[in-house]
């Protein structure tokens, strides 16, 4: 009895540990990674603190009880890898890639089957042949695409920087070792391979070299730190400071470095060593001199400055090109020199890491000084001490600084996201009908195995012949009907096309060849072209839903220029001549070819000092120049002065006031120099308080102190709104004037703010002075009581004036987004600019229309008071009938009313909070959101579902303050909750991780080098080639290609369709009707072509029809051309036409014979005509789906049939005893009979008349825009679509002209930037929803935020054309009835009713300031470019041929327009609802002619 139990005890427990064995292998097979994108990736540990030791060994926490470093103690390296692959991973990865295609698979398990004798059709390696061909072309076309990325990475890494180094010197922090596949490869290869005399001959060319730089001293030149001498050959040499002690000025002014061949001799002295970025580690000590981009995220030791400030440029990481001020830890400011650096002991202390771009939190303990309880001394560190990678030093001699983090620790690094495996939309949808080709080619084998096993055994049974001895194991009627299933996988395999993923590769090269050589999108200025660096994404082009847009760079250029001011009620436009000055220094513009702003009557005022105009404009400049931040620069000559700013804005302020003679002569510690026009000395000013620009504030101001009475003067600049507040009584008239004033620059898209001055009371502003100081040293609500002291000063303020500036754009943004926002794409703007700056850019590039309701979404966390949540949930309720709390996926938490403010309130809502009137009002709405609520709306779901549901119902969103990764994260959010296929679009560093995620990323080439251009997936010039690229390419791309893989379909069903009936004639035993070799060729070459033409030269619709009719477009981005549906019916017209092809030509050859011998017909005399027949039926199919019969496409369709023509008889004539042949005599028999001739061309003919009649009813009865316009443009070539009254309005962005006809009246002469025009944006409401504020919006505030980029001398305006690959068609504007009565004097146009009778159309605002002017609230109706599809035209007539116009004879024939074409008799009440109505209601046909 024990026995049994023990054996029973022992197969459980051998149960239990195959159980556990079994659990534990599945569980790791789980573990196993299939996603490329991940499979390959060195897991990161997650984010620590960290210690970094400096001269100081690590503490023994750094080490295990083996000795061995610790994984928090060892850091990452500042290597940076953006390719996908390695030399290692490439063929791996690159086939885990592939094989997510399950064609891919399928060809696989064909290949392994004919390894096997039973299925064997053909030599297993022939098989194996296409599928090879596929998987190579593809690894090329992969692999030299991440070629191009190890260049651009070796590029960054092998920058060169100034590293501590010396014998005695030692960094004793740990990092990771460097990714070395191709250099390890090269040391395998010199340690094991290679001969020692090759490696010897290398070494001694090398040494050479060295010696002989040592020789001419030249590989290390002596100089000043920061002298160009310091580069050789493009490589930075080793130096060595003397000292860079303070002594004193003059030898601070003329410390030199060391000799450079006495520190090659002496290698054991601390100096300056030159290295690769790659090999700069945690804890190293660097140097950066002037314009040096910073190699990693650094500590400011000490600058060349005596206060420790240095400026730093931080384009590559917010895209803003202004300069920012940081400064050196104060107590590590001596170390001056490379000794220095050796002897001091310290740790730095470092938070995580984090994306915050905005935030770095650290601290500084050093060991040779101590606090009050004997500890070290510790120093705090924030974001003003640290300079992070990507950031590049200006206007500064030299810095030194600790690494802190480096590689893929940095914030910029952080803040990219890694290099995604792209596939397109197409991919993924083939992939769905490859499956339902596999699911037909499995009912077609199931058939062939059932029906073949139920003959055979039926015979069987009956003792046939042929069944005589199938009793054996590989042959018997059991199993061969699994035989005859496999067989026919192999059989039947064409209907899974290989053959089509090498011609899609094919196609979508050439189409990435064709953009190149687009020279209409080639950019003259920097001689660039567009490319397209991923050439696998053509097609998804031609879907895009959404495009997310950085703007600095990208929309705008970074251009500044003021162009008007009013000053005690009088406005002054500029275009005057340059006064005389006789000051001393004279201030040099930041770009030579931006116009300064001069006025005769301002100058007048200056000049006239007994004038009471003079005493304001005394004031107002002086506001100018003493109320900014901006950074003096000297230039070589000493009387020239130059500026740099940290607000674009404020650049052009200062400049302007310094070009009219109030200079600002620099800052020394807080004291102001102020030149002004007609002192023989200068002002000097006593800064007493700077209170700087705020988000919230709105405003800025600075208290000074005039030496020469004591005065303590007020000077405040900002918006209207905040400085009409805070005036004193009895300044109506003065804010009338000024008032007006700011309505007119509105009106011309200028960005405004307002100058205010006071005089304070001495003893009064030492008690605030103290009340100030004392708030600002508070733990708790400084930020409050610091705004509250600051709004007490800044009352009772005396108005000057207001400012005017233009936010300079590039070149064709406003129409490029209108024009994009006419084909439906909804463009979404994510920039690190402040809100303000983000809004004036929206409205200046069209993006925001003049009649949008602006929703601002400003909060923080959820629970907290008014928190992003809430806000969103006012927005929801009060402009869109609110959501109900039980419909949402993911409903808010619970939250106590102390917690919200009290303002939680329910979600539900019965419906609009703003009346009848909402959704109705006719610009719709828009969203803005800065980047501290977008953090919290995309962290928490309730949020997120709540912004989704508002980002539906907005026409445009904005999306201000945001980081690096939060563009990521909003890219994520319309993929994923929008479902929309999205387009990224920008210039910098900081928009790679926004260009990576998106579907494609495009990048442009500008002003902050090429980092986005590397890693897009297109590169472009500027920002108006989108337009071009998108509705022509992306649409012509995803037409042909759809028109060609549904056609490439079609001619597989067609083709295996003849395959699968005759098995009906064979016993269904699997065996093939044709000769293989025309089975081989039919996909190889005789029907490919006509495919592969297609998707090359096919265009449903011309360019200039596509640039002028940005609304078909929709066509392409509803994915009208492809799809399940479309694709089942082409597969229908496949099997359709193979049964009239197989069983009429069987019946021909069936009831009659071509033979005159009497035998009977071979097999392979009706397959063989049967082959003609399909290939002649497929080629002329491609041409009927053709809608542009070029001679290409002609070549394609004709071509291979001409040459199955010859080829048949050839290959039919050799006899058995040279080539075996089925098709031996075919040529003899076949070509002599009128059965191969009348049979082979009837039959292809009579299966094409189903798709003739379908199209010939569709055309005829249910045209649709494509069709209308494409026989418009067939008959019609020259036809003006811009100004063809029956297009939906004159084009959005009509009113935009050419730049050199803007508004040069108010511009001085040989102005190389006329203002451009723009639109008003005054009747705009502006929705706080932080505030619960509504008001007009009327243009630009006032921000600290941009810069502007230096723009290169003799800049070209226009692009010009170098080659043009077709006709071009100049058109220009005349009204429609002009044109009429042109064409037929004898015609009248139709009398006008209601208000239109008072407004004629001939009457056309000719000038820019009444076009983009929005009316007052009256009856007049205001035709400007957004309301000319709600207007009433006479009717539309044609002249003749030449003038591109049909005639009126042609009038009773008119077809019916598009359905977005507007009748004539049909009016709007808004003026852009007719519009968005049809983009929004795209099913809903238009009323028509």
């Amino acid at each position: 009895m024990a026995d049994v139990e023990n054996t029973a005890a022992e197969k459980r427990g051998t149960a239990e540990r195959l159980r556990s064995s079994a659990s534990y292998v599945w569980h790791k097979l789980k573990q196993i990674d299939l996603n490329p994108e991940t499979a390959f990736k060195r897991k990161r540990p997650p984010p620590a603190s960290r210690r970094i030791m400096i001269n100081m060994d690590l503490p023994k926490e750094a080490y295990d009880t083996r000795g061995r470093i610790r994984r928090q103690w060892l850091f990452a390296t500042n290597q940076v890898i953006t390719a996908k692959y390695t030399v290692y991973n490439f063929v791996f990865k690159n086939l885990l890639e592939q094989f997510r295609r399950v064609a891919n698979i399928f060809f696989l398990v064909l290949v392994i089957l004919q390894f096997f004798p039973e299925f064997t059709t053909i030599s297993p390696g022939l098989a194996m042949l296409p599928l090879l061909i596929v998987l190579f072309i593809t690894m090329v076309k992969d692999g030299y695409e991440d070629v191009k990325r190890h260049q651009s990475d070796r590029a960054v890494n092998r920058q060169r920087t100034r590293v501590l180094t010396g014998a005695s010197y030692k960094n004793h922090n740990k990092t990771e070792g460097k990714s070395r596949s191709l250099r390890l490869i090269w040391q395998m290869m010199v340690r094991y391979v290679m001969p020692p005399w090759l490696i010897e001959k290398f070494s001694k060319r090398k040494n050479a070299v060295s010696v002989q730089e040592l020789e001419s001293g030249e590989a290390v030149p002596s100089g000043r730190p920061g002298s160009p001498s310091q580069q050789n050959n493009g490589r930075m040499s080793s130096m060595s400071f003397d000292s860079l002690r303070p002594r004193s000025r003059l030898s601070h002014e003329n410390h030199r470095f060391s000799s450079s061949s006495e520190h090659r001799m002496n290698k054991n002295a601390p100096h300056w060593e030159s290295k690769h970025w790659d090999d700069v580690v945690v804890g190293d000590i660097v140097c950066l001199r002037n314009n040096d981009p910073g190699p990693a995220d650094l500590i400011i030791c000490a600058t060349s400055e005596d206060d420790g400030s240095c400026f730093v440029e931080t384009k590559n990481l917010d895209g803003e090109i202004n300069l920012k001020s940081r400064f050196a830890v104060q107590q590590l400011s001596d170390l001056r020199s490379p000794e220095d650096c050796m002897d001091r002991q310290f740790d730095v202390e470092v938070e995580p890491q984090s994306t915050d771009m905005y935030r770095f939190n650290g601290c500084v303990n050093l060991y040779d000084e101590t606090d009050e309880e004997g500890k070290p001394l510790a120093c705090p560190v924030t974001l003003n001490q640290t300079l992070l990678r990507g950031s590049a030093v200006r206007n500064t001699e030299w810095v030194i600084g600790v690494v802190a983090m480096t590689g893929a620790d940095t914030k910029i690094v952080l803040n990219s996201g890694d290099t995604p495996s792209k596939r397109s939309l197409m991919e993924f949808q083939m992939n769905k009908m490859v499956y339902v080709n596999l699911a037909i080619i499995g009912v077609m084998a199931v058939v062939c195995a059932i029906a073949d096993s139920r003959i055979e055994q039926y015979y069987f049974d009956r003792q046939a012949p042929w069944e005589y001895l199938a009793t054996f194991n590989d042959d018997n009627p059991s199993l061969n009907g699994l035989v005859s299933f496999a067989n026919s996988l192999i059989t039947f395999q064409n209907i899974v096309p290989i053959a089509l993923y090498i011609s899609f590769e094919v196609v979508r090269t050439v189409q990435a060849l064709f953009i190149f050589e687009d020279h209409d999108m080639y950019y003259e200025k920097m001689s660039r072209r567009t490319m397209a660096k991923s050439w696998n994404l053509s097609d998804e082009l031609g879907q895009i839903q959404y495009i997310v847009s950085d703007k600095t760079g990208t929309l705008t250029q970074n251009l500044m220029i003021f162009r008007g001011c009013t000053i005690n009620g009088v406005v002054y436009h500029g275009g005057g001549q340059s006064p005389t000055l006789d000051g001393k220094l004279r201030v040099l513009p930041i770009m030579e070819d931006v116009p300064r702003f001069y006025d005769d009557d301002l100058t007048k005022a200056i000049q006239d000092t007994s004038s009471q105009q003079h005493k304001y404009v005394h004031e107002y400049m002086r506001c100018l120049s003493l109320c900014h931040t901006v950074h003096l620069s000297r230039t070589e000559n000493r009387n020239e002065i130059s500026y740099r700013a940290e607000s674009p804005d404020e650049q052009a302020l200062v400049e302007t006031a310094g070009a009219n003679g109030y200079v600002y002569c620099g800052r020394h510690i807080n004291t102001i120099r102020l030149q002004v026009p007609g002192a023989s000395d200068y002002e000097t000013y006593e800064v007493l308080q700077l209170i700087e620009f705020s988000s919230a504030r709105k405003r800025m101001s600075v208290i000074v102190k005039r030496q020469t009475d004591g005065r303590i003067l007020v000077y405040t600049k900002g918006a209207d709104s905040m400085i009409y507040s805070r005036l004193a009584s009895g300044q109506d008239e003065m804010c009338a004037a000024t008032d007006k004033s700011l309505e007119e620059f509105a009106n011309h898209g200028l960005r405004t703010l307002c100058v205010a001055k006071r005089e304070l009371d001495p003893t009064w502003y030492q008690r605030w002075s103290r009340e100030y100081q004392h708030a600002s040293v508070l733990t708790e609500g400084r930020e409050e009581r610091m705004e509250e002291l600051a709004s007490e000063v800044e009352q009772q303020l005396t108005l000057l004036g207001a400012t005017a500036i233009e936010d300079r754009l590039q070149d064709g943004v406003p129409e490029t987004i209108a024009d994009l926002k006419r084909a439906g794409i909804k463009i979404w703007v994510a920039t690190g600019d402040k809100l303000e700056t983000a809004i004036a850019i929206g409205y200046s590039t069209m993006l925001l229309a003049p009649d949008m309701n602006l929703i601002i979404i400003r909060g923080g966390e959820y629970g907290s008071m008014n928190s992003a949540f809430t806000q969103l949930e006012k927005a929801m309720d009060r402009f869109f009938g609110g959501i109900d709390v039980s419909d949402m996926k993911h409903p808010p938490p619970p939250v106590s009313m102390d917690a919200a403010g009290g303002d939680v309130r329910s979600i539900m809502s019965a419906g609009s909070l703003v009346g009848e009137e909402n959704g109705f009002r006719p610009g719709g709405y828009a969203l803005v959101i800065d980047g501290h609520a977008l953090e919290y709306a995309l962290k928490e779901p309730h949020s997120r579902e709540l912004l989704i549901h508002i980002s539906r119902h907005c026409r445009a969103v904005v999306c201000c303050r945001v980081s690096p990764l939060q563009k990521a994260l909003i890219v994520g959010l319309i993929k994923d909750g929008l479902k929309g296929i999205t387009l990224a679009i920008g210039d910098g560093a900081n928009d790679v991780s926004m260009i990576q995620a998106a579907h494609v990323g495009v990048g442009v080439a500008g002003e902050e080098g090429m980092q986005a251009v590397n890693s897009a997936d297109y590169s472009i010039g500027q920002f108006q080639f989108l337009k071009r690229l998108i509705l022509v390419h992306g649409h012509w791309s995803y037409y042909r290609n759809s028109t060609m893989v549904n056609v490439f379909f079609y001619k597989q069903m067609v083709h295996t369709g003849t395959l699968f009936w005759f098995q009906i004639y064979c016993g269904w035993s699997t065996s093939q009707a044709m000769d293989y070799v025309y089975l081989l060729l039919y996909n190889a070459i005789w029907t490919v072509a006509s495919v592969v033409g297609i998707g090359m030269f096919d265009r449903n619709v011309s360019d200039h029809v596509l640039m002028q009719v940005p609304e078909l477009y929709t066509a392409s981005r509803e994915r009208r051309y492809f799809g399940i549906w479309r694709f089942l019916g082409y597969m229908m017209d496949g099997v359709v036409q193979s049964v009239v092809l197989f069983f009429l030509l069987m019946y021909f050859y069936d009831t009659t014979t071509p033979r005159n011998d009497g035998y009977d017909i071979d097999l392979y005399e009706p397959t063989t005509n049967m082959v003609l027949a399909t290939v002649l039926a497929a080629n002329l199919y491609a041409g009927l789906e053709s809608m542009a019969w070029t001679w290409w496409i002609f070549g394609v369709v004709w071509i291979p049939t001409m040459l199955l023509f010859v080829f048949e008889p050839i290959y039919a004539a050799f006899p058995p005893t040279l080539i075996w042949t089925y098709s031996w005599g075919n040529n003899y028999y076949l070509y002599r009979s009128a059965q191969f001739w009348v049979g082979g061309l009837l039959c292809a003919f009579l299966s094409l008349i189903p798709r003739f009649m379908y199209e010939c009813v569709r055309l005829h009865l249910f045209p649709n825009d494509i069709d209308i316009l494409h026989f418009i443009d067939a008959k019609y070539p020259n036809h003006d679509y811009v100004n063809d009254p029956r297009m939906p309005g004159l084009r959005a962005a009509q009113s935009y002209e050419s730049e050199v006809d803007g508004d040069i009246s108010r511009a001085p002469l040989n102005d190389t930037y006329p203002l451009m025009p723009t639109q008003s944006r005054t009747s705009s409401i502006y929705h706080d929803m932080s505030t619960g504020e509504n008001r007009p919006y009327r243009g630009f505030t006032f921000s600290a935020s941009d810069t502007p980029v230096p723009r290169p001398k003799k800049a070209i305006r226009r692009l010009k054309k170098l080659f043009k690959p077709h006709k071009r068609h100049s058109y220009s504007y005349v009204p429609t009835s002009q044109r009429a009565s042109e064409s037929n004097p004898m015609s009248e146009p139709k009398e006008r009713t209601g208000a239109q009778t008072a407004v004629s159309y001939e009457s056309k605002r000719d000038s820019f300031t009444h076009e983009s002017s929005m009316p007052d609230q009256t009856d007049e109706i205001d035709y400007n470019r957004f309301n000319t599809a709600s207007e009433q035209l006479p009717p539309f007539s044609y002249t003749d041929h030449d003038e591109a116009i049909m005639s009126p004879r042609h009038e009773s024939r008119y077809m019916d327009p598009p359905s977005f074409m507007t009748s004539p008799n049909t009016t709007y009440s808004a003026i852009s609802d007719h519009f968005y109505t049809t983009l929004e209601n795209p099913n809903v046909r238009q009323p028509h002619f």
